[in-house]
């Protein structure tokens, strides 16, 4: 799911820094709704969206939190044309 969602929304987006913050709003409030159409209730959800130019360079991700591993879960895409990077995670943490 989210491979064809940054498929159909980066396939055509030059970086622009001015845009860019809107885009990864929206990107993440799409990806959310879609997940939560699953219909995972027991699960708050949290998407994560980064963003950036290509330039040659390299760009290490670190997310840190409370965690069980039993019933929490998560999903991770990349995506990358000529312009631009994107790095997307989402996160499903059970509630009790």
């Amino acid at each position: 799911m989210l491979n064809t969602i940054l498929d159909s929304e980066l396939a055509e987006v030059e970086y622009s820094e001015k845009l860019i913050p809107e885009l990864c709003m929206n990107l993440a409030d799409s990806i959310r709704i879609s997940v939560k159409e699953e219909n995972y209730d027991r699960y708050r959800i949290i998407v994560s969206v980064s963003i950036g130019q290509r330039r040659q360079q390299s760009v290490h991700v670190f997310h840190s939190f409370l965690w069980d591993p039993e019933r929490d879960g998560f999903a991770a895409a990349t995506y990358e044309n000529c312009h631009l990077y994107a790095y997307v995670v989402v996160y499903a943490v059970y509630l009790d």
